[in-house]
């Protein structure tokens, strides 16, 4: 059991995960049922893209300097840049793969927990991985199980929990190949500025 060491590596791996650049494409199982099937997230130079699949279509968000955009149905939605109306759109994902989010919800395990650390290959990367075991949701009984794995610089491989509302992220390809045209609304834009004042 090296649970000390790993905790720390948690810390580091989750403050360096919002300043990857590059891109990673999971499936993704369960927590809820607003899951999605798969997404991607794309991030490089203070720019990042989301793009999540499921039942009800694909959405994507894009962030840049400029502006934010989400895209659906064949059209994007431009709001300024930064705009909580965007990141709202986020839901249940972008919370939970936030590096608060992942630091609150591994970062303190309850006594007793079993922690131990391995290395595995995901997504054609090197991977280090934080396995626990033992009575990490008090709102069950008995214990779960969760993993969560990281390449160097802080890009998440794979989250698995196994309490309730529990499911996986998994990445199947990561790289660090993306440029401008990522980050590119796909669809036609609809600016929300350039509606203010009709109908008044």
């Amino acid at each position: 059991d090296d649970g000390g060491d790993g905790l720390a590596d948690l810390e580091d791996f989750a403050q360096n995960y919002e300043d990857f650049e590059g891109f990673v494409v999971y499936d993704t199982t369960g927590f809820g049922d607003e899951a999605a099937s798969s997404m991607a997230i794309y991030q490089a130079e203070g720019k990042s893209r989301i793009d999540m699949e499921s039942s009800d279509g694909t959405v994507s968000i894009i962030n840049t300097t400029e502006a934010s955009y989400v895209c659906s149905e064949n059209q994007c939605i431009q709001y300024p840049a930064g705009d909580d109306s965007a990141t709202a759109f986020l839901g249940i994902f972008s919370a939970f793969l936030s590096p608060e989010a992942i630091q609150d919800a591994y970062g303190e395990l309850p006594d007793g927990a079993d922690v131990d650390t391995s290395s595995e290959t995901i997504a054609g990367l090197d991977a280090t991985c934080i396995s626990y075991t033992g009575d990490l949701d008090p709102e069950t009984t008995g214990d779960e199980s969760g993993q969560i794995c990281y390449a160097e610089g802080g890009l998440l491989l794979r989250i698995v929990f196994s309490g309730t509302d529990g499911g996986s992220f998994e990445a199947t390809e990561a790289g660090t190949d993306v440029s401008d045209a990522d980050f590119e609304p796909p669809f036609d834009v609809i600016d929300l500025s350039d509606l203010t004042g009709i109908g008044q």
